[in-house]
């Protein structure tokens, strides 16, 4: 998840591709989505809020990267 969205960020940088960045993101809303019903299924409320602004960041990122 991490490699996939440090080689994005530098096939940005170098070779203005955004093709690895958008599939890191992907990839980390999948879990985030996975991890936030599993919170949800545990009744870890709070824990569960706080990955939700983690999820809408990812939200947003692939909406930035879309509109590049």
């Amino acid at each position: 998840m991490t490699s996939f969205l440090a080689l994005g960020i530098y096939d940005i940088i170098v070779d203005q591709d955004i093709s690895l960045s958008e599939i890191g993101l992907i990839i980390t809303g999948v879990l985030f989505l996975i991890l936030l019903i599993g919170l949800r299924i545990l009744q870890d409320y709070r824990g569960a809020g706080r990955t939700a602004i983690y999820f809408l960041l990812v939200v947003f990122g692939l909406f930035w990267i879309q509109s590049i």
